[in-house]
């Protein structure tokens, strides 16, 4: 089974650039740097050739990565990219090396944009939870910081306010906003003895809440979680990915030694090492991954995990248990249907009447 949490599309917006930003910046100077090399308008710097620098400064996550799991016995697909540039650098293919490094650059960097929307949308929950709650001390309130909030604390909600904590109203009613939450697109009634969520909006009267759940504990925060868990647990696609580059190396190294047995071309040698390098397999399955994450953070709905996304192809029944999930949450009057003599107008006049002070949303 896959479970979505559908949230609000109101609260989950795009943020500002923020890191990959400087990767682009990062990579747009190794491109520079390439460029102005192959071009043969800066070909050198005290004596070194430009195309070495951008090779060496920017290719060492790659390098970090494959040394790093070389270290834990395990043979990744990076390693087959350093050998490759490796190889360039040996014979002194410098801008081949660049090239390559330049082109792994532009991955991670559409890597780290598409793990930037998802970040921004887990900035956006957050700042769904107040920063300040207001307790009640004998008959009297106190504002503190929402961490100072304990549990059994009797919490007073006002109206508009955001329930700082998830717990059980005891005094008061009102209609509740959790579509951050539950995704519920209309306001809930909720009365004494009922459960209220953190981050949800007290929509109408104020209330008092006795807080059951605070801080880390509250489903707003563990939803927070399971987002950045998502963010970071890879698929069986990605892992699969990583399964084939590392079968890949061995015939790589077969190939690149066969076309130098048979040309004794150390020049094509390195060539195919470059040409067969799994790039794209190497970015393709995790970049999309990433991107699929963060795109639908972005548009309210909250994936479980790189794994739960991939199985939804191979699903052939949905259960929708939300109205917001495939309806667009605003409720429109369709039809009137009327008993007992009373005419339509009279019945919409009657019901006008009964809810002129109502701020529910079917009352509006």
């Amino acid at each position: 089974m896959i479970i979505v949490q559908h949230l609000s599309h109101d609260h989950l917006q795009a943020s500002k650039p923020e890191r990959w930003l400087l990767y682009g910046l990062f990579t747009a100077a190794v491109g520079l740097f390439l460029l102005l090399n192959w071009l043969g308008i800066f070909t050198t710097i005290f004596g070194i050739d430009t195309a070495i620098l951008p090779t060496l400064i920017g290719g060492y996550n790659i390098y970090y990565k494959a040394i790093s799991a070389l270290f834990e016995k395990r043979i990744t697909a990076d390693l087959a990219i350093v050998l490759a540039i490796g190889a360039a650098l040996a014979i002194g293919e410098y801008v081949a090396a660049a090239e390559a490094v330049f082109i792994m650059l532009i991955g991670e960097g559409l890597e780290e944009f598409a793990s930037g929307r998802t970040r921004a949308a887990i900035e956006k929950l957050i700042d769904l939870s107040p920063k300040t709650a207001r307790i009640k001390v004998g008959d009297a309130e106190r504002e503190v910081a929402a961490e100072e909030v304990q549990v059994n604390d009797i919490v007073i909600v006002r109206p508009g306010e955001r329930i700082p904590v998830d717990g059980v109203i005891v005094v008061g009613h009102s209609s509740i906003n959790e579509a951050p939450i539950t995704g519920e697109s209309l306001p809930v009634d909720k009365w004494t003895g009922e459960s209220v969520f953190a981050g949800s909006v007290n929509a109408a009267g104020a209330l008092e809440v006795r807080a059951d759940r605070i801080g880390e504990d509250t489903t707003l925060a563990r939803i927070i979680a399971l987002i950045e868990e998502a963010e970071q647990k890879k698929a069986p696609s990605v892992r699969l990915a990583d399964r084939y580059a590392t079968l890949f190396l061995p015939l790589l190294l077969v190939a690149a030694a066969g076309t130098y047995y048979l040309t004794g071309d150390w020049v094509r040698t390195v060539a195919v090492l470059l040409v067969a390098c799994p790039c794209a397999l190497i970015l393709a399955t995790p970049a999309a991954v990433v991107a699929a994450i963060g795109r639908l953070a972005r548009e309210g709905v909250l994936v479980k995990s790189g794994a739960a996304l991939e199985a939804v192809g191979g699903v052939d029944c949905m259960v929708f248990d939300k109205t917001g999930t495939i309806t667009s949450g605003h409720p429109v009057l369709t039809g009137i249907t009327s008993f007992n003599g009373h005419s339509e107008n009279d019945l919409l006049q009657m019901a006008a009447l009964a809810e002129q002070r109502s701020e529910h949303a079917i009352a509006s």
